[in-house]
């Protein structure tokens, strides 16, 4: 029963690092929200997935989930250890826990509560709830105090645990301690921020046209300061809460004198350089301020999209537009032997020019003397020219070499985007000229190497390249050439660069996005007392107030104004803000809104792309499987006996026509029509609240009707269309492999079976767990994959476009190449499965048969909105090895093949049947 992460640790400390040891043991990957908390993500006698459990002392400790003993849904949590007798109370000591990402939860005050029974074989025996919130690995912030608080309790009772998350908070730790022998069963968790007893929810009612007109001007503000205006407060304002109270001041704004006059109201304290006005403004960048401050002013960057956390490809951080982006410089060096000139004065000097791309860009001469043993005797650097002028300009440098110099080092030296150029190098001592090998870059002439300098190969791993170039020169034919690769080049704005738009018709904006700063904050200081005047203290925006359900489409919206990877046109933007936030004022039900919140995602026209609530984990479903073929809707499996025969036909739900029901369900999703969509809707209609009970009108083979009643009393993973085993020898000369639940490690663990097969069908109807990269196997050599684009945003709007593109190319070891292989796919095969897929098809690695993808646009990225909602959009452009982009095209299979409805009521599958004909007929 050991399907759990173990580690030994040797001592048993003081509460709190007994429990971040066992966290950093496991180095556990925090989430945004917790997962999982009623256990119904498993199956039983398993692990439960997303937590982690383990055993400090290695003592066999046993954690599965069972069903014959629980509070809530499907499965408990046991946590057993057979020992028995007096054990030291140090012994047998286990943590089962999550590790959650505070960011959403600050300000708050969150509760956990767990349900607890308890059967103890010795004295010892102890279960505990543990919460832990820390600003960092070393400093805790709150730590329940388990030590005082045991739980021996032999019958099922519920305890909990209150704190306060502060501003500062990075991450919260949930979980249960079991010490000593016997059992422990742990059900029904539950991380709730808790409301403020005065919070008053607003009723829906209707939004005028002028309030539509104000809250499209806030959106815009908003989106325009959130993302792209660095001040300190604008990193840590509670937006959720700031926008819920925005939302009320604005709205009702009678006036555009009224509106600029509350819209700088609000955003002055984050911005206090934004100004609205009533035409647009004309204004030019900030000055740097006085006194003068180091060379440091601020941007905002996003890879791929705004992510406060580091999230696969996501990113966002605050750079200083003088910080060059690459690693290191770029110096082109020479040695010079001077032992015979020591205590003499020197001059060396250079020709410059250079064009700089970003704040950041230096172009110098740097000159060091060595003693003996490389010991440093005095290190010089030239001025960094400012002039960006293209023009050439000469930098001097004076030093006296000590008594004992030995080695003059001369570097020609350009970081940052852009280009250098350096030309007529000239040194002289005491006066006189002394040579200097290829001072002038003659004798490089259509050559990169550069005659008697030294290019280190860390040159190029930071991002440059180094040439003669025969366009640019001060005296001679040459000049030595230094560019940055433009293929990593990022558009930094301009310290106190100004952005200026119209918000709405006679409102504009303008802003600084490159904030000047100084060692303590941005210039000039925010002020934080935020108005919130509207807003009771720990507010929690909830789908139940018109005002927050508002706020929550105005965020989700904005997030798609600034990151989507589609091409949207404006007015399509602004005409579904119009439409959205219309609906969401006047939602009477968190249904209502769920649906409007997927109209919004439609912008994005992805099949994965979705708005959902965290709290809403169906996991429940009824014991059958459906499948909608040729306009109807026939079971072809139950799971315990109902009544149900499979071929049977469902014609209604709850009296509802069957092809209304599917309607209704589509509603609730970003994308209306397809395959997928028609998929997605079955589930929806399948899926629901424990023990929730639904009448299904169906038409028997026979053409009699029935009315059935049926309970969700099934966890979803234990209702699946049957597959053979994720690795399965499906005949005498072929291997089947199921893609989307085999591993990276376990496709390599599997590697002699596989290679003792003639032929390999490799499914992957689904989401593909396993790497791109296993299609290496297949073929001897390197050959193309495909590729993801992404975008780096350091303006609003996309007005920067940069990207950056990577090629997948794939070079593993071909150790399954010349076998027979077929890939199985069908419109579920969407996303990651489509990069490889559309790998397969561009390489010829294999026959790929079944239904077409639907074509997702990317990699997708998941956002927590207010009222603790998550929306998920593409936001990483992937393609065809050949650049195609995948999104709305998908991958088309060689070879067409349908579900058989008979095949699934007699439990046959007819892809992988079809599959092995194919097979068949290669290998005659």
């Amino acid at each position: 029963m050991k399907s759990y992460f173990k580690k030994s640790i040797l001592v048993l400390l003081l509460q709190t690092v007994l429990f971040f040891s066992v966290i950093d043991q496991l180095q556990a990957q925090s989430v945004d929200l917790p997962v999982n908390l009623s256990f119904e993500n498993g199956l039983e006698y398993k692990f439960p997935a997303y937590w982690v459990y383990n055993d400090m002392q290695d003592n066999d400790d046993a954690a599965y989930l069972v069903k014959n003993d629980k509070t809530d849904g499907i499965y408990s949590l046991k946590i057993e250890n057979p020992v028995q007798g007096n054990l030291p109370d140090t012994s047998g000591f286990g943590t089962l826990f999550q590790s959650i990402d505070a960011l959403h939860y600050r300000g708050k005050v969150i509760k956990f509560s767990a349900d607890i029974k308890t059967q103890f074989e010795t004295p010892f025996g102890e279960a505990y709830l543990l919460l832990f919130i820390s600003k960092s690995k070393d400093e805790l912030l709150f730590a329940s105090d388990y030590i005082k608080s045991p739980i021996k309790v032999r019958q099922w009772d519920n305890y909990s645990i209150e704190a306060f998350v502060p501003g500062d908070a990075n991450e919260i730790r949930i979980g249960i301690g079991f010490k000593a022998g016997g059992y422990m069963l742990v059900d029904n968790l539950k991380l709730e921020v808790q409301e403020p007893e005065n919070a008053v929810y607003e009723a829906p009612r209707e939004i005028s046209v002028q309030g539509l007109d104000n809250l499209y001007a806030l959106a815009k503000t908003f989106s325009l300061v959130k993302f792209f205006h660095p001040s300190n407060a604008s990193e840590t304002t509670p937006w959720d809460i700031f926008l819920v109270n925005a939302v009320k001041e604005v709205e009702n704004a009678q006036s555009k004198e009224e509106l600029i006059g509350t819209l700088s109201k609000l955003f002055k304290q984050i911005a206090p350089t934004i100004e609205f006005s009533d035409k647009m403004p004309e204004r030019s960048n900030l000055e740097k301020p006085y006194p003068s401050f180091p060379d440091t002013a601020y941007y905002f960057l996003h890879k791929g999209a705004y992510s406060p956390r580091v999230t696969g490809n996501f990113l966002t951080t605050i750079e200083n537009a003088f910080n060059p982006r690459q690693m290191r410089e770029a110096a082109v060096m020479q040695f010079v032997d001077v032992a015979q000139y020591a205590g003499k004065d020197i001059e060396i000097s250079v020709d410059i020019k250079y064009n700089k791309l970003n704040p950041g860009a230096i172009a110098q001469m740097w000159l060091r003397g060595d003693r003996e043993e490389k010991r440093v005797a005095f290190m010089l650097k030239s001025e960094a020219d400012e002039n960006d002028t293209g023009e050439w300009t000469k930098h001097t440098l004076h030093a006296t070499l000590p008594d004992d110099a030995t080695v003059l080092r001369i570097g020609m030296v350009f970081a940052g985007d852009g280009e250098a150029f350096f030309d007529n190098l000239k040194l002289k001592v005491a006066g006189n000229d002394l040579e200097v090998k290829n001072g002038g870059f003659e004798s490089s002439s259509n050559s990169q190497t550069i005659s008697s300098w030294t290019v280190p190969g860390s040159v190029e791993q930071a991002g440059y390249s180094v040439d003669v170039s025969d366009e640019h020169k001060s005296e001679g034919k040459y000049s030595l050439h230094i560019v940055s690769d433009p293929n990593n080049y990022i558009q930094v704005p301009e310290p106190g660069e100004i952005f200026e738009t119209e918000l709405i018709d006679g409102v504009f904006v303008s802003l600084p996005i490159c904030l000047w700063a100084d060692s303590v904050s941005t210039y000039p200081p925010t002020n934080t007392n935020y108005v919130f005047e509207n807003v009771p203290s720990g507010f929690l925006p909830t789908a139940s107030d018109r005002a927050s359900r508002l706020a929550i489409a105005i965020n989700g919206w904005s997030l798609i104004e600034q990151f989507n990877i589609r091409e949207i046109p404006a007015d399509t933007l602004k005409n579904t803000f119009y439409r959205v936030l219309a609906k969401a004022a006047n939602d009477n039900s968190l249904d209502d809104f769920m649906i409007t919140m997927n109209d919004l995602v439609s912008l994005c026209d992805d099949p994965l792309a979705g708005v959902w609530s965290s709290y809403d984990e169906n996991k429940y479903v009824l014991p059958l499987l459906w499948n909608f073929e040729n306009g109807k809707l026939i079971i072809y499996k139950t799971f315990e006996d109902n009544g149900l025969t499979p071929g049977d036909e469902v014609i209604k739900i709850n009296n509802i026509p069957i092809d209304a029901c599917i309607e209704s369900a589509q509603k609730h999703l970003s994308i209306k029509s397809g395959k997928l969509a028609i998929r997605k809707a079955l589930a929806l209609l399948k899926s629901g609240e424990y023990q929730s009970r639904e009448i299904l009108t169906v038409k028997a083979q026979d053409g009699e009707i029935k009315e059935l009643a049926l309970i969700r009393n099934m966890s979803a993973l234990d209702v699946l269309t049957p597959r053979p085993d994720t690795f399965s020898k499906i005949s005498d000369k072929t291997y089947y492999v199921d893609l989307t639940r085999a591993s990276n490690q376990e496709l390599k663990d599997k590697l002699v079976a596989l290679q003792g097969s003639e032929n390999l069908v490799f499914d992957i109807r689904g989401n593909s767990r396993a790497s791109i990269h296993f299609l290496g196997l297949l073929k001897e050599g390197a050959f193309p994959g495909a590729q993801w684009k992404t975008n780096y945003y350091t303006k609003p709007y996309h007005k920067n476009n940069n990207s950056k593109t990577v090629s997948g190319m794939i070079d593993v070891q071909g150790i399954l190449a010349g076998k027979n292989v077929v890939f199985i796919m069908d419109e579920k095969s969407t996303g990651y499965s489509e990069t490889i897929l559309s790998t397969v098809k561009h390489n010829q690695l294999g026959t790929i048969i079944g239904r077409a993808s639907e074509g997702s646009y990317g990699e997708m990225i998941q956002w927590v909105l207010p009222g603790f909602y998550i929306m998920k959009i593409p936001t990483v452009k992937s393609m065809s090895p050949e650049g195609v982009a995948l999104g709305g095209i998908g991958v088309q299979p060689d070879v067409v093949v349908d579900e058989n409805i008979q095949d699934l009521i007699d439990g046959e599958d007819t892809l992988i049947d079809e599959a092995i004909n194919i097979l068949k007929k290669t290998n005659n």
